[in-house]
C-alpha cells in the first residue's frame, strides 16, 4: 500500500511537511483561489522550468485576500532578482489580468545551494535531458552519480513510464539506490513528478528521495 499513497500528502504536518498553499476561504472564493494557485504553478513550472525551481508556496492574507505572496526556492536566484519586475509583469500577462485585478503580488526568493537534494529539480532535469533525446539510461546514471555524492541522501528511486527511446510499446523503467521505506511516516521522504514531451508521446517521471532528518 505504500506505493498507492502520495508520499507528501500522507506526511503533511509530520517531519515539517507543510501545505503548498496557505490560506482559508469560504465556499464562494475557494474555487477561484484554487484556480489562481494552479495557474501560478503552471506558469513557473512550464515557462521557466530551467531555472531549477524546487518548490512554490503561495500565501494569502486571511482578511483581505488581495495580496498574494509567492515563496520560491530556486537554484538560480539571480535570474529572478535580475528580471523581477519583468517576471511579475509576465505572470499577469500569461495568467490573465482578470484573475489578478486589484491584487498585489509579492515574490520571495530563497537560494538552494545543493541541487541534487531536491526531487523537483531532479525530475525537471531528467525531463529536460530526455526532451533533448539523450538516452534515458545515461541521464539516470549521471543523476545517480551526483546524488550519491550527497551524504544526506539515504536512498533514491527514479521511475520512468512511456515509450522510452521510441519503443513500440510503453514500458516502465525504474532504479533504486539505497532504501525508500514508504510505510514509515516519521522519515523525511521527498517526492516529485515531471513530464517530458517527445515525438513519441509523454514520458512520465517520478522521483522519491529519503534524506536524513
Amino acid at each position: 500500500m505504500g506505493q498507492k499513497v502520495h508520499p507528501i500528502g500522507f506526511r503533511l504536518n509530520i517531519n515539517n511537511e507543510n501545505y503548498k498553499s496557505l490560506w482559508y476561504s469560504n465556499s464562494k472564493n475557494y474555487i477561484e483561489f484554487l484556480k489562481e494557485d494552479n495557474m501560478i504553478r503552471i506558469f513557473f513550472n512550464n515557462i521557466i522550468r530551467k531555472q531549477k525551481i524546487s518548490s512554490i508556496k503561495i500565501k494569502r492574507k486571511n482578511k483581505s485576500f488581495n495580496t498574494i505572496t509567492i515563496n520560491i526556492r530556486t537554484g538560480n536566484p539571480k535570474y529572478f532578482l535580475k528580471n523581477n519586475y519583468l517576471e511579475l509583469k509576465n505572470i499577469k500577462n500569461n495568467i490573465g489580468q482578470k484573475l489578478f485585478k486589484n491584487t498585489q503580488i509579492r515574490i520571495h526568493i530563497t537560494e538552494i545551494k545543493k541541487f541534487f537534494l531536491e526531487t523537483e529539480i531532479i525530475a525537471n532535469l531528467i525531463a529536460e535531458q530526455i526532451e533533448k533525446r539523450i538516452h534515458f539510461k545515461r541521464v539516470i546514471g549521471n543523476i545517480l552519480q551526483k546524488v550519491q555524492n550527497e551524504k544526506a541522501v539515504i536512498g533514491i528511486k527514479i521511475l520512468l513510464s512511456g515509450r522510452l527511446n521510441g519503443a513500440e510499446i510503453a514500458t516502465n523503467e525504474w532504479v533504486l539506490k539505497g532504501s525508500i521505506p514508504l510505510q514509515t511516516l516519521k522519515i523525511n521522504i521527498n517526492y516529485s513528478t515531471a513530464e517530458a514531451s517527445t515525438i513519441y508521446g509523454i514520458i512520465g517521471i517520478k522521483v522519491w528521495m529519503f534524506k536524513k532528518n
